[in-house]
């Protein structure tokens, strides 16, 4: 595009300029095409029928969207109640895991004071037996 002295090459641009050009030519023409005029109806009876048809159309699909917003709903209110079932019984499953969890605790708690008193029975008894053996052990030799 440029030439070795940073000078443009002006044919190059000239053939750019009349691209250009053509396309803004082209884009005018498009813009000033004005859009066809619908056909016109034959006559004012034919128009009021028309319109009276398009009327009772909407109103065939207004009732069918009543009809298919009143199923939604109760889609809807029965979806509803799933949930809040659900809901209910997730409460109640966790309710329930927490109350065994406070029982395994308490057991828990119980068998450690349980098993705190069998090894001071045990110490107890193994103080007492001993001390007992020592005496009887005494008295064979005596």
């Amino acid at each position: 595009m440029n030439e070795g002295n940073g000078v443009p090459n002006t044919a190059d641009t000239r053939a750019r300029l009349r691209g250009l050009s053509i396309l803004d030519r082209t884009l005018a023409e498009q813009r000033n095409v004005r859009a066809e005029a619908p056909e016109t109806t034959p006559s004012r009876s034919m128009r009021v029928e028309a319109a009276m048809q398009a009327i009772e159309d909407s109103e065939r699909e207004r009732d069918e969207l009543r009809l298919a917003l009143a199923q939604c709903e109760a889609d809807l209110r029965g979806v509803r109640a799933e949930l809040d079932i659900t809901n209910l019984a997730h409460a109640r499953a966790l309710s329930e895991m927490d109350r065994h969890q406070h029982d395994r605790d308490d057991a828990v708690s119980r068998l450690a004071a349980i098993e705190a008193v069998y090894d001071a029975v045990l110490t107890i008894m193994q103080k007492h037996r001993g001390a007992t053996q020592e005496d009887s052990a005494a008295m064979q030799k005596a």
